[in-house]
Formats: structure tokens, sequence, C-alpha cells
């Protein structure tokens, strides 16, 4: 009889499984990263790889003109999938994928379909916060990089930028794409008919679903939505760990320190969705009409008008069991609006009277075009702003991101944007509940702000924490209406069961509620991002000794300048961004 296979002690075998979410093992002091290591999350990373790839039609942002990569080290490297990817485009390239732990595909996957991809590439596990990268000097051409942000802190950057430096060989390229830290929201207008009181223990709303209306603490009204107090704990799961939210404006200067030839593209950011039209009753299922026969002349939301210039600025805004397991300074220059954004003409009638605060129920004056369908009314599914997006690099600088690309794509491409963004929220769920148990602790007042009040049990606190998670997840599953973006590539409205009258009455109720609420909208409840992307592209520079160097920026002659102070051979040198 064979001896039992040893388990591996490795830290990076070890997850712990907290409330249902698996979580690395290291200490938020040792590793940070907050994200937890579920399906779902490594689902929506790998949509953003699948996006890249439809966008640019290969791996990677910069045109190696036929000399691509030899050596390649994907750092943060998750799943793996960027590499599997990239093997396929480079042929004559070895890989190393580098993570905090094993989540990688197996490659044994792999070798059916191609038997030289698994030999050429190799999965390393370590902590970059905590050790040297295992590799020699010099050793690859070409690094890559998305989504480390959320993993490092702002301190530890110049360090981290260094080691990397240290790897890389020469002339070799870095490629580094990060987001910002959004926690997306939707306003009370749009929430309050979904949250208006039932008088049974659970609710059939009109995205098709059926949910229980469990008990959820009072929301205060002194906030601009109603999911403020899970803001506030977002936020602060990253000011704690003292990783930046805002990494597409820390990072340049950062970045540029260490590396040279720098390009970075303005910010690119994707403003929330159209608003979906409600989807069909369950009597309605299968019929030529996709909306209820009364509400016809309501159900398609009608954005407001839009002005070019107005999508140029943005608004800014402001225990349970646990077990371990085992397991194997540049000018700004944003992007032509006029080639980004098609304009519309739909509703340029409208009264030129209508004041700041008139909503789309107000009444035209004068001949008016007819209200177009949502599909109608184009909108940019990428746009750049101002105040986010500096750039570094001349004009070819804004050929880095595949702009014609990603303004081609269907407006429907937002909500999965948009699906994204809330998927990272929720990926830090218990990350947002550890900070909830210290604010409980050291600041009952701060909570009482946001409508939490404390329970003597920790099971019911952590059950009122649970229902205003469910109750963010369902009013975003509405807001982003993936249902409807299917039908635009043919698939059907999933079946439902059949409503009892009263159940119909209510669904009906709760559909004009929300279509009254929908006049409300306003400019700026579409002009926010959902999500932030920079985009930072360098190559290796040598500087000779490394043990000590001491790093400074000055401005001299309207040109940027760093300055590295060498103790061994007593050398300054200035390098020009």
């Amino acid at each position: 009889m064979a001896a039992p296979r040893k388990k591996s002690a490795k830290k990076e075998n070890q997850f712990i499984i907290r409330n249902g979410s698996r979580l690395h093992a290291y200490g938020r002091d040792k590793a940070p990263y907050p994200l937890s290591y579920d399906r779902d999350v490594f689902d929506i990373q790998c949509m953003d790889h699948l996006l890249m790839f439809k966008a640019k039609q290969t791996v990677s942002f910069i045109d190696f003109k036929g000399n691509t990569p030899k050596r390649c080290l994907d750092l943060g490297t998750g799943l793996g999938d960027w590499i599997i990817e990239a093997a396929k485009f480079w042929p004559d390239c070895s890989f190393v994928g580098y993570d905090l732990v094993n989540v990688q595909l197996p490659l044994s996957l792999f070798k059916e379909f191609d038997p030289d991809l698994p030999s050429r590439i190799e999965w390393v596990h370590g902590n970059l916060l905590r050790q040297k990268l295992p590799f020699d000097d010099d050793e690859f051409d070409y690094v890559h990089i998305q989504g480390l942000a959320f993993a490092v802190p702002e301190s530890k950057w110049p360090s981290v930028y260094e080691e990397i430096n240290r790897v890389l060989r020469p002339g070799g390229a870095i490629e580094q794409i990060e987001e910002d830290a959004i926690f997306p929201t939707v306003p009370r207008w749009f929430t309050a008919p979904l949250h208006a009181q039932v008088k049974r223990p659970s609710a059939h709303f009109p995205d098709g679903t059926q949910r229980s209306l469990l008990p959820i603490p009072t929301v205060s009204t002194a906030h601009s939505h109603d999911h403020a107090l899970l803001e506030f704990l977002f936020m602060s799961v990253f000011e704690n760990r003292f990783l930046n939210r805002t990494p597409s404006s820390v990072l340049p200067g950062y970045f540029s320190a260490i590396f040279r030839h720098v390009l970075m593209p303005p910010v690119l950011n994707f403003p929330m969705p159209p608003l979906a039209p409600l989807p069909p009753l369950p009597n309605e299922l299968g019929s030529p009409s996709t909306v209820s026969s009364d509400l016809s002349d309501t159900t398609t939301l009608y954005l407001p008008d839009f002005e070019l210039d107005s999508l140029q600025s943005p608004p800014s805004s402001e225990r349970s069991p646990v077990s371990i397991i085992d397991a194997s300074t540049t000018d700004v220059q944003p992007f032509s609006l006029e080639e980004v954004l098609p304009s519309t003409d739909y509703g340029r009638n409208r009264s030129s009277s209508t004041s700041t605060g008139s909503t789309l129920a107000d009444p035209p004056t004068g001949p008016v075009l007819p209200k177009p369908p949502v599909s109608a009314q184009r909108r940019s599914v990428a746009f750049s702003s101002p105040e986010m997006s500096t750039r570094i690099g001349d004009d070819t600088v804004l050929n880095l991101f595949p702009i014609d690309e990603l303004t081609s794509l269907e407006e429907h491409a937002l909500s999965m944007q948009l699906y994204r963004a809330v998927g990272s929220v929720l990926a830090v769920k218990e990350a947002m509940w550890e900070e909830l148990m210290e604010q409980m602790k050291d600041n009952k007042d701060r909570l009482r702000g946001y409508g939490w009040e404390n329970d003597d049990e920790q099971s019911v606190n952590r059950q009122k924490f649970d229902s205003l998670v469910e109750r963010y997840k369902g009013d975003m599953h509405v807001r982003i209406s993936l249902w409807h973006s299917a039908t635009k590539y043919g698939w059907q409205y999933p079946r439902r069961d059949p409503l009892s009258k009263g159940e119909l009455v209510e669904e009906e109720r709760m559909r004009r509620a929300i279509m009254e609420a929908r006049k409300c909208a306003t400019e700026a409840d579409f002009q926010t991002p959902s999500r932030s992307l920079r985009l930072l592209v360098g190559d290796h520079i040598v500087v000779r000794h490394r043990d000590t160097i001491l790093t400074c920026s000055r401005t001299l002659h309207s040109h940027c300048l760093h300055c590295y102070f060498c103790t061994t051979c007593m050398t300054i040198t200035l390098y020009a961004l």
C-alpha cells in the first residue's frame, strides 16, 4: 500500500475559508492583497484579458515590430491565463508566472492541444514585498503586470520597481496596466422603488429575480445613496492596508523614476451604462413585445442631453469560524472627444431655457424629435478626463490604446464593465467585514452616522452585514441588466414561473414606480466612471551601482528630471523623462 501523499506546508498552498470566501493565508502586514480567490473573481479577471485581446488582437500594447520577447515575466499572474494566451502568440518565448499563491492553471491541461506549450511555462511563487525576485539580473526582456496595485502598498513601489529593473535586461520592456478602486453606486431615485416596503417575506423584481427581504439596518438619509456604509468600508480596506485607491495618479511618478522612454496614454474611463428597458413579465415571454402593453410608452429610458464637453470632467466621489485548507509633470492631453464620442442630434430641440434642476419629466416646448430607443442613443464606451489623465510621451502615445476598437464596441459593453467593477467590490467582502468589526470596537459613533447599531451577538451583526451586501448586489444587478445585453446576441430572457394575481399587481406597481423614478435621472448619473484604467510602458535603465541610490525630482528648464546619486562611485546622473 502506497504511503499517503504528504501535504505541502508551503504558504502559497494554504488558504483560509471564511464565510464561503477563499482567502490567502498571509497576514495583512505581510500581504495586504484584499481580494478573495473565488471562481467568480477569477472570471471577471479573465474578462479583462479577453477585452484586451479583442481590442488589440494581440497580447501586448507594445508593437515589437516582429522582434517579440524571448523571455517573459508575468508578475501577479493569477490564473496564468494571460501567459497561456501569450505563449500562443509568441512561440519562441519562454514564460515565468510569479504569484503569491498557487492558483495557476495546471499546464498538463494544455499538453494535448500544444505539446510544446507546457515546456515553455513555469509557475513560481513568493512574496514580492518580503523577498527579492528569485531570478538572475537581466534575465527577462519583457515584464508584464496587470492588477498588481491592489497588492502593493504605495511606499513599496520604489523598491518593487527597482527589483523589476534588476531582472529586466538593458533595453527590455515593461508594460503595466492598473485600475483604480472604484465603488460603483446608484442614486436614491433608482433604489427607492426597489426598496419600497412590500407585505411579503420575499418579492419579485423586474429583473426576474425573487429575493428575500432580510432585515436591513436603518439607512441614513445624510448620504447620497443607500450603500454609503459599504462604500466607507470598501475605502477603509485600502486606506488601512496602505494601498492607494488611485494608482492611475500615483504610479506615474514612481514608474518614471526607475524606467526610461516612458509612455503613458491618458487614463481610460468607462462610464456608467445607459439604463436598460425593463424585461418582459412572465406572461409576455416569447411574445413579439418585450414590455407590457400599458407600460410600452415608458419602458425605455431616454438619457439626458449630453454635450461633448460635459464628458470631459466626471465628478469626483468621497468573527465567524475560520478553517485552514491546503491546496496542492506633463502636458494634459485628453483624447479628442469628437473622434471618440459620436454625437447625437436626438433631443437637441428641447427648450434651451430648461433650468439646471430640471428632469426628464420637464415638458419640451416647440417642435421636438421623437424620442429614440436607447439603442439609438450612441454613447462613448470609453473617454478620458483632464483631471485624471496626464500623459507622458508625444502624440503617438495615444495610439497605444486601441481607441477605435474600444469605441466601436456596442454600448451594452459598458454593462460588462460595470459588472466587472461590482465584482471587484464583492471580492473584498471579507476584508470589509474585518473593517466593520474594527469600527464596531473603536468608532461606534461614526457607524451610527451610517445607520448602523451594534448588536451584542456577533452573528446578528454578521447577518446585518450580509443583508447590506446582498441588497447592494441586488440593486447593482438591476442596474447592470446583463440579460438585456445578452438578448443583443440572440439569447432569450429566461423563463419565469407564473405569478399569482397579487404578485403580478405588486410587480406592476414596482415597474411603474421604477419608470417614474427614471424621470429623475441627471447627467451626472451617467458621467461617473465605473472603471478607470492606466497603462504604463517603459524600458530598462542602467544604473551601474544599485546598492545605494537616492532619487529626487526637480523641474529644470521646464523638463522633469530625476537625479540618481550613487555612493559607490560618487557620481550624480540626471535622467530626463
